[in-house]
């Protein structure tokens, strides 16, 4: 058990994101029995099937002989040659799944490094700039490097979560809308244009400092950046260049024939029940050790042995608010956590406050693409006044709403979502005093 298992953040960690609530796999190298007996994290759910089936065959060719006179048993010296050649398919396999699923892991590592090096520059740099301005500027450039780092989590986790990137809820309508019209469906791509923002952020400095960074503080800063995106690139590339599908096909082929065809090679020389002994375990030996490479070959999912992505992004989010507010005290701190997870309330109830009105759900769901102009040009939210809507809908009110959507449809205006169910449930909550 690796030792920051004892620490609070690892503790509190494995439940964060796992969909099974007890967390990613976890053993005891020092515990034979508990290793070999532990059902969690194994593949015996998933061979133990083949295993069933290859001892049912051995039964059913001993039948056969003893009903039938028909021996389908053949001599094993063919059958041993193969079996090398099986070995050799499944362990180069394994090998290469392996080392992909290492990699995979260590390039996170280098991602969430990058972040919080680039976070503790940041303080240290400027740990004697207290002006407004420089907690300013040092709570943006710390909140932008959590939403990279939160971006980069749902682009891993978009085959099983289906949330895209500029949906994710820590982004703000802005940043929402930029990425939307940028990038359209894009995930992985949305990394890169944060990546951007973030740069920006850290040469806004010269702003809002009172003495401007040092160039190789500066360098600094965009080379954390720099590792940042070349780490996200070096995954990139090992997500989508899957294991060679020739090698895979020629693996299963012959492992599938080959221990499939097992039982009739023990029966030559070997009694009924060590054959049914022998073909169980082999069995598992040889398509378990496939079954273990199918799970290497993509381990960001929700299964037991994936790496939880959202849970080590968490824990570097921690680290960020203690930087913050060593420097800049606890009321930085919370408003920079709030600004990362509430930014849909925090600029909702500005507005609200501001105009004195209350948001239609129905009105602010869809922006067209001349609303959407409007927006860029005048740098403020823009909110269509059509029609209120209350909680309550009588049929006519429904069949109002489907016929104005499909008077939006006939107009060949092209829609652009701008909030998600979440964001429309952070709507009610704000409109009826919860929040």
């Amino acid at each position: 058990m690796s030792p920051f298992s004892k620490t609070k953040a690892y503790q509190q960690a494995p439940t964060m994101s796992k969909t099974d609530e007890r967390g990613p796999v976890t053993y005891r190298t020092e515990d034979h029995l508990g290793v070999v007996m532990q059902m969690y994290g194994s593949v015996w759910s998933k061979v133990l099937p083949y295993c069933i089936v290859n001892t049912l065959l051995v039964v059913i060719i001993v039948i056969i002989n003893n009903q039938w006179g028909i021996d389908l048993s053949f001599s094993d010296k063919g059958h041993k040659t193969m079996g090398s050649l099986v070995s050799f398919l499944l362990v180069s396999r394994a090998k290469i799944s392996n080392a992909r699923y290492m990699e995979s892991r260590k390039l996170i590592s280098d991602i969430v490094k990058s972040c919080r090096e680039l976070a503790q520059h940041t303080i240290t740099f400027t740990r004697y700039e207290h002006s407004p301005l420089a907690k300013e500027w040092r709570a943006d450039v710390a909140r932008r490097t959590i939403i990279l780092l939160r971006t980069v989590v749902s682009v891993l986790q978009y085959e099983t979560k289906g949330i895209h990137a500029w949906q994710v809820p820590e982004l703000t309508v802005d940043e929402q809308q930029a990425l939307r019209v940028a990038l359209g469906e894009a995930n992985e791509r949305s990394p890169m244009v944060l990546a951007i923002f973030l740069r920006t952020a850290i040469a806004k400095h010269v702003e809002c400092l009172e003495k401007d960074l040092d160039v190789n503080q500066e360098l600094k800063l965009l080379e954390c950046t720099a590792d940042f995106v070349r780490a996200y690139h070096g995954l990139m590339k090992l997500i989508t260049t899957p294991f060679p599908f020739p090698l895979v096909q020629m693996t299963r082929t012959f492992l599938f024939f080959w221990v499939f065809t097992l039982p009739c090679a023990l029966l030559n020389d070997m009694d009924l029940v060590i054959s049914m002994f022998m073909a169980f375990f082999t069995t598992h030996c040889f398509v378990g050790l496939e079954f273990v490479s199918i799970e290497l070959d993509d381990p960001f999912g929700e299964d037991p042995n994936d790496f939880d992505v959202k849970a080590l992004a968490e824990v570097a989010y921690a680290d960020f608010y203690v930087s913050v507010h060593d420097i800049d005290g606890r009321e930085a701190a919370d408003t920079l956590r709030n600004a990362v997870h509430k930014p849909l309330r925090q600029e909702l109830r500005t507005q609200m406050l501001s105009t004195n009105t209350r948001v239609s759900i129905w009105n602010t769901r869809y922006l067209d693409r001349e609303q959407e102009d409007f927006c860029d040009d005048s740098n403020a939210e823009f909110v269509p006044k059509k029609k209120q809507m209350s909680k309550l809908l009588s049929m006519g009110d429904i069949q109002n709403m489907i016929a104005l959507e499909k008077q939006q449809k006939s107009s060949r205006k092209q829609m652009v979502p701008l909030f998600d169910e979440d964001q429309m449930q952070a709507i009610d909550e704000i409109q009826d005093g919860q929040v």
